[in-house]
């Protein structure tokens, strides 16, 4: 079953990529899941995250707050005309359902809503931090809906139907609560219950949907445990483990603990953690030049992108972070030799070292980025034994964290 999930130009890349990395997390890779999520955006080429220039952000925020006709309660039509876009697009059928996700607020003050026929739906992903302190917890509240209105999609063949199922009272936990009080979607999450009516609608259904709804009830389990361990981590400071694992096949790290939600690190970002967790003491990135150092980088890119080839990618990606020389002619890394009387040599020296303040500044945004992820997920009081950290005396990266809580599941 494909599930299509649009970002529309008011949501960053970034939160976006989390949210498909998190809902089309496999497990076991023996065993894919019966539902595959595709993403897709309204407009590629936008990325509202890295948007600088104050000019440009108003007028981007213009046109989102001005595109379409007024809110009002029953406009949500312009949501579904954009998910209708996108199936003509990339030519979806109708019996796929499509969500857009978009920070848009809307006057009915909905989490979401569908269409008539729950073909297209919209989720809204901003205001949650009025629910959940962690941006994490906001993430995970979208896969939840997102799951939610999957299940609606399946159980339902019109929204009036689905209506009757809603319970406007007060909130059970159940996925079908109103939660006219945002807040009380706190609840529904905390214990991701189905109702005694849903489950007999369930048990109405088509036997062939059978295994879509099992895995939706899964999920649901594997949100709420994720959520739960993740605010009991916060209120007690415990300890996780960030295990190198896999995901659809792509190598990743993630954190077993919080039901193997991803870090999202890119391939430089695991290689320099690998690299500095080796090393207790701490690694001077000046001294990462030479070829003991160029074969140990050169490993863990390879184990990390699971190729013995040396890829022209890979090769440009370790002269640009760890101040290699890259002859792309020969498609080839020149490492640095110490006390080489060869002009050709000292030639190539010379140009290492012209070159160390500028890989320098990459590899010092990459940690930054790296430990930006890390603080998102980690209990606060820990962060900084898990972060890269870096000392001013001896100008050497160092991670503290006990390699007790690094497992290798690969």
């Amino acid at each position: 079953m494909n599930v299509h999930i649009v970002r529309n130009s008011d949501l960053g890349c970034e939160t976006f990529d989390n949210i498909i990395s998190y809902l089309n997390y496999v497990k076991d890779i023996n065993k894919p899941n019966p539902i595959k999520f595709i993403g897709h955006a309204v407009d590629p080429t936008k990325d509202v995250d890295i948007i600088t220039d104050r000019t440009e952000m108003e007028n981007h925020i213009k046109r989102i707050n001005t595109d379409g006709t007024p809110y009002d309660r029953n406009d949500f039509k312009r949501y579904f005309d954009v998910c209708e876009s996108i199936r003509t697009r990339y030519k979806i059928s109708s019996s796929e359902i499509v969500i857009l996700l978009t920070n848009q607020f809307n006057t009915s003050n909905y989490f979401g809503y569908c269409d008539d026929d729950i073909k297209n739906v919209f989720i809204q992903c901003s205001d949650w931090t009025n629910i959940f302190t962690e941006k994490f917890n906001y993430e995970l509240a979208i896969c939840y809906e997102t799951y939610s209105w999957i299940l609606r999609h399946l159980l339902f063949n019109h929204r009036e139907t689905m209506r009757k199922f809603v319970n406007n009272n007060i909130p059970k936990g159940c996925v079908m609560d109103n939660c006219t009080n945002k807040k009380d979607f706190l609840l529904k999450i905390r214990t991701a219950d189905v109702s005694e009516n849903l489950l007999t609608r369930m048990l109405e259904n088509n036997f062939s949907s059978y295994p879509y709804l099992y895995f939706i009830l899964q999920q649901f389990e594997r949100i709420r445990l994720g959520v739960l361990t993740r605010e009991r981590s916060e209120i007690f400071s415990t300890y996780v483990s960030i295990n190198f694992d896999h995901n659809n096949g792509i190598n990743c790290f993630t954190i077993d603990e919080y039901e193997g939600v991803d870090l999202k690190f890119d391939l430089a970002e695991r290689v320099i953690y690998r690299l500095i967790l080796k090393y207790p003491e701490g690694i001077q990135f000046e001294n990462l030049q030479d070829k003991s150092k160029h074969d140990e980088i050169l490993k863990l890119f390879q184990e990390e992108e699971s190729t013995e080839r040396t890829e022209p990618t890979i090769l440009k990606s370790m002269a640009n972070t760890f101040g290699f020389l890259f002859n792309e002619n020969e498609n080839k890394l020149h490492y640095y030799i110490d006390k080489s009387e060869d002009e050709n040599v000292k030639k190539i020296n010379s140009t290492i070292e012209k070159g160390i303040k500028k890989a320098k500044d990459s590899f010092r945004q990459k940690v930054s980025r790296l430990n930006e992820r890390i603080s998102r997920m980690i209990p606060s009081k820990l962060v900084n034994e898990y972060s890269i950290n870096y000392n001013k005396n001896n100008r050497r990266f160092y991670i503290t964290i006990d390699r007790n809580y690094i497992v290798n599941s690969r």
